[in-house]
């Protein structure tokens, strides 16, 4: 799959993953894959995570032309784990200067 870097998913998802790691909380995390954009509404209360995913065909983001593509429920090892052990291999495809250069590149376009 082909990312945008219109929303920095990147490091949202990090930040979601440890703060629904600490306990209580939700977050949102947007995706594109151009045109089409997505929002993973991840919560989480007691020891249950939800994952919603709504996508949306382009970036007008019509309630209207929204679909709910997925949602699941489980445990954090259940919901979390699976996206944080992708995010952690791609520490292992790309050496750390490309990865350093992308986070910083999302960091100064504000992307």
């Amino acid at each position: 799959m082909e990312a945008s870097d219109v929303y920095n998913a990147f490091y949202a998802l990090v930040d979601t993953f440890l703060q629904l790691h600490s306990g209580f909380g939700q977050n949102i995390v947007s995706w594109t894959v151009e045109p089409t954009e997505c929002d993973m509404y991840f919560s989480r209360a007691d020891e249950t995570v939800t994952l919603d995913i709504l996508v949306w065909p382009d970036s007008g983001r019509s309630s209207f032309r929204q679909e709910n593509a997925f949602s699941a429920s489980g445990s954090y090892g259940e919901i979390c784990l699976p996206f944080w052990r992708s995010l952690r291999g791609l520490q292992g495809r790309f050496p750390a200067v490309e990865l350093e250069k992308a986070g910083e590149i999302c960091f100064l376009t504000g992307s």
